[in-house]
C-alpha cells in the first residue's frame, strides 16, 4: 500500500532542493566533494567556531567519520581546523576565507532566489508553505528520532542455512 503524501512528499522536497541549487548556484564550488563533506560545509559556513562532535550531532554521523570528512577538508583547503582556548582537546571549525566567501554569496543567492519565488506564489500558496514550514520541522525530529531509535536496535544478523 502506498501512502499519496509519501510519493508526493519525496520528490518534492528533492525538487526543490534540486532547482534551487541549480537556479541559485551551489555554495560550494568544488563539484568532487562526497555529499557528506557538502554537509560539512555548509554547516561549518552557517555556524563557525563549532566542535567537529557538535557538527557530527546535527548531521547524524559519529565523530569519527565527520573527523575524517574534516581531516580531508582541511587538506583541500577548505576547512580551517583551530585549537579551542579553553581546552586544547577541541578543534573548532570554521572555513577558509575564500571558501566562506563563496558560502555566504550563494546562500544570499538562494534567501533571495527563494522570496522571489515565494513573492510570485499565490498568497494563498505561500500560506499554506507558511504553515508547512512548521510541519516539515516537526516531521525533521520525528525522523531524527526513528533514527535514532533504529541506531539503539541491535544489529540484524542475516541467517543462511540456519547458520548466523
Amino acid at each position: 500500500m502506498t501512502d499519496p503524501l509519501v510519493d508526493a512528499l519525496l520528490p518534492t522536497l528533492g525538487a526543490v532542493r534540486r532547482t534551487l541549487r541549480r537556479v541559485a548556484g551551489s555554495a560550494v564550488s568544488d563539484d568532487a566533494l562526497t555529499a557528506a563533506e557538502r554537509e560539512v560545509v555548509l554547516l561549518v559556513g552557517r555556524r563557525p567556531g563549532r566542535p567537529v562532535s557538535e557538527v557530527a550531532q546535527e548531521l547524524g554521523l559519529a565523530a569519527n567519520t565527520v573527523s575524517t570528512i574534516v581531516s580531508r577538508l582541511v587538506r583541500r583547503g577548505l576547512v580551517v581546523r583551530a585549537t579551542d582556548a579553553d581546552d586544547r582537546r577541541v578543534g573548532r571549525l570554521s572555513l577558509a576565507p575564500a571558501a566562506q566567501a563563496t558560502a555566504d554569496a550563494a546562500r544570499a543567492r538562494r534567501r533571495r532566489v527563494l522570496a522571489d519565488a515565494l513573492e510570485a506564489l499565490d498568497p494563498a500558496q505561500a500560506e499554506h508553505l507558511r504553515a508547512g514550514v512548521a510541519a516539515l520541522s516537526a516531521l525533521a525530529v520525528e525522523l531524527e528520532r526513528i533514527g535514532r531509535e533504529e541506531s539503539d536496535r541491535p544489529a540484524r544478523t542475516a541467517v543462511t542455512g540456519g547458520v548466523r
